[in-house]
C-alpha cells in the first residue's frame, strides 16, 4: 500500500469519526430539547399564570425550574449548535413559591418542644396574653427548670467561643423585651432554627429593664432548643454584686424583680440559681 493510500484511509476514518460524533451530538440535542419541552409543559400545568390586578400590565408567569438551570441551544463561532446550561437567579416567583410552602409547614418551633419551652415561646410571642402565667408559680418553676437544664451546656462549653460566619452578634439586652421582639421580627423571622448562622449574645441580659425574667427565660429556652446555634456570654450584670444591688437600681434590679414576682423566698432562689448558671 502506498503512502498516499494510507493517508487517504486515515482521512476517511477521521471524517467517519467526526460524522458519528455529530450524529451523537444531534441526538443528544434533540433529547435535551424534548426534555426541556416536557419540563416547560409540566411547570405551566403546575404553576398557572398569576392573576394580575385590574389595569396592571399583564406578564406571563415564569417559574424557576426545579433545578434552577436554564438549558438552551446556542451556536459557536464555527456555526455548530451546542447545548449550554446556565444557573438562573432566584426570582420573585421562586420566593413566592417558597413562601407558600413555608406557610403550609407546621410551626417548626412548636414541633417536638417540651411543654416548658413551648410555654416560654408562647409567652414571648404575646406577653400581654400571658400575664397570669408570668405571675404564677408555674412560671417560677419553669425558669428554675430551664436554668438547671442549660447549666450542663454552659459547663461543657469552652470559656472562649469560636464561631464561623455567618453569625449575628447582639449587645446588651438589659431586660428590654422590645429589643428581643425587634430582633425576632427582623432577623430570625422564620425562627432561629431556619435562619442560617449562629446567634451570639454578649451578656448583660438583666437590670435596667423591667422584663428581665422574660428575657432570661426566652434566651435560656432558645439555648436549650438550639445549643449549637445560640451562645450566651457572661456580662458584668450577670454577677451577683451588680444585679443584686437593689439600692442602686431599685425596681429595675434583677433581684428586686425576682422577689416582687415570686415572693422573697422563691424569688431569691430564682435570682441565685439564674446568676450561677451563666
Amino acid at each position: 500500500m502506498s503512502l498516499d493510500a494510507s493517508a487517504e484511509d486515515e482521512t476517511s476514518l477521521i471524517h467517519l469519526g467526526s460524522a458519528e460524533r455529530d450524529e451523537e451530538v444531534e441526538a443528544l440535542r434533540k433529547q435535551v430539547a424534548s426534555l426541556s419541552a416536557q419540563l416547560e409543559i409540566a411547570l405551566h400545568q403546575q404553576y398557572p399564570r398569576l392573576e394580575h390586578r385590574e389595569n396592571s400590565t399583564k406578564r406571563p408567569y415564569h417559574p424557576l425550574s426545579p433545578h434552577a438551570f436554564n438549558v438552551r441551544e446556542v451556536r459557536t463561532s464555527t456555526n455548530k449548535p451546542t447545548v449550554t446550561a446556565q444557573r438562573e437567579k432566584l426570582g420573585r416567583t421562586a420566593s413566592i413559591s417558597t413562601r407558600q410552602v413555608l406557610d403550609n409547614l407546621p410551626d417548626s418551633d412548636a414541633v417536638g418542644n417540651p411543654p416548658v419551652i413551648q410555654r416560654i415561646l408562647d409567652m414571648f410571642q404575646r406577653p400581654s396574653n400571658h400575664m397570669e402565667y408570668l405571675n404564677s408559680e408555674l412560671f417560677c418553676k419553669d425558669v428554675l427548670k430551664l436554668a438547671m437544664k442549660v447549666k450542663g451546656m454552659f459547663e461543657r462549653e469552652p470559656r472562649v467561643v469560636f464561631l464561623q460566619s455567618p453569625a449575628y452578634v447582639f449587645g446588651d439586652i438589659h431586660g428590654n423585651l422590645e429589643d428581643l421582639h425587634f430582633f425576632s421580627d427582623n432577623i430570625w423571622r422564620l425562627g432561629m432554627s431556619l435562619t442560617a448562622g449562629s446567634f451570639l449574645f454578649l451578656g448583660d441580659y438583666v437590670d435596667r429593664g423591667l422584663h428581665c425574667l422574660e428575657c432570661v427565660a426566652y434566651l435560656f429556652a432558645m439555648k436549650l432548643q438550639l445549643p449549637n446555634k445560640v451562645f450566651l456570654l457572661r456580662g458584668n450584670h450577670e454577677t451577683r454584686d451588680i444585679n443584686g444591688w437593689e439600692e442602686h437600681y431599685g425596681e429595675r434590679s434583677f433581684m428586686y424583680q425576682c422577689r416582687k414576682r415570686f415572693g422573697d423566698s422563691a424569688g431569691y432562689r430564682v435570682w441565685y440559681v439564674d446568676m450561677n448558671i451563666i
